[in-house]
């Protein structure tokens, strides 16, 4: 299963590149935000396969799943013009719940990996090297707990305002 969610989320990335095209409506970064963070912690799960098994792990899957079910057969209702309310509101809505239950999973399995990413050097460029550049795979990765959820909020309240503004014009549709 690793392989095939690893190719499609690395697949993600064209996220970003249609909203940075104009192909989508949309926020590139915000786009962008998502896509590193997923790749990322599947990255740790390519480097950690004990975490596949870990219930958080098995969460975010579940939650990513869910919200794909529901993104895509909105999608394909929407360019053939025929998008019921109910699959609507289901493709806005759900995201309120599911969002922080991924988001939760996400930093949950980043920290379990913390131990075994220090003492694994994982990714760690240390000086002096050809390049005259350092890295700490870790100490990255602490940092990125720490702004994960004032990232995570922006692109939280970028869902709810998507949402309002959706069932907001629906609602001005079905009166007309």
């Amino acid at each position: 299963m690793g392989r095939t969610v690893n190719l499609f989320q690395g697949l993600a990335i064209l996220e970003t590149v249609h909203t940075a095209t104009g192909l989508v409506r949309g926020l590139p970064y915000l786009a962008f935000l998502q896509w590193i963070g997923r790749a990322n912690v599947l990255f740790i799960l390519a480097k950690m396969p004990q975490l596949w098994n870990h219930p958080a792990s098995i969460t975010m899957m579940a939650v990513w799943a869910f919200g794909e079910i529901l993104r895509y057969p909105w999608y394909a209702a929407t360019l053939l013009g025929c998008s019921p309310y109910l699959v609507t509101w289901l493709r806005y809505s759900a995201p309120i719940i599911i969002y922080p239950i991924g988001v939760l999973a996400e930093m949950v399995l980043i920290f379990l990996a913390l131990p075994s990413i220090r003492s694994q050097q994982l990714l760690c460029v240390e000086l002096p090297n050809s390049l005259n550049f350092s890295f700490d795979y870790h100490l990255f990765l602490q940092a990125a707990l720490a702004v994960y959820i004032p990232v995570w909020l922006q692109l939280y309240l970028h869902v709810l305002r998507q949402r309002g503004a959706k069932l907001k014009s629906l609602s001005h549709s079905k009166i007309k």
